[in-house]
């Protein structure tokens, strides 16, 4: 095992998570997206990165998210719960 850290490698990982629409895993996931998409960008910012992923899709999809009655929701184009805002 090595203490290295293997940055390529992770910077591809972020880059790839959410790619595969055709999988089941990117539905079931739905909900986590928008944590994903937050903690994605800063583990790339950490690691000096942060240009890795497309910066207007990002900030698209998290105004598309935007909910006018209930702020910002993690199920874009559902109900905004109580809980996530």
């Amino acid at each position: 095992m090595s203490a290295e850290l293997l940055v390529p490698f992770h910077i591809s990982y972020i880059q790839n998570l959410g790619k595969s629409k055709d999988d089941l895993a990117y539905h079931l996931n739905a909900h986590l997206r928008m944590n994903t998409i937050y903690w994605g960008l800063t583990a790339l910012c950490i690691m000096g990165h942060q240009d890795a992923l497309h910066r207007e899709e990002k900030i698209d999809y998290v105004f598309s998210c935007w909910d006018e009655e209930a702020g910002s929701t993690a199920l874009c184009s559902r109900i905004a719960l109580c809980l996530r805002a």
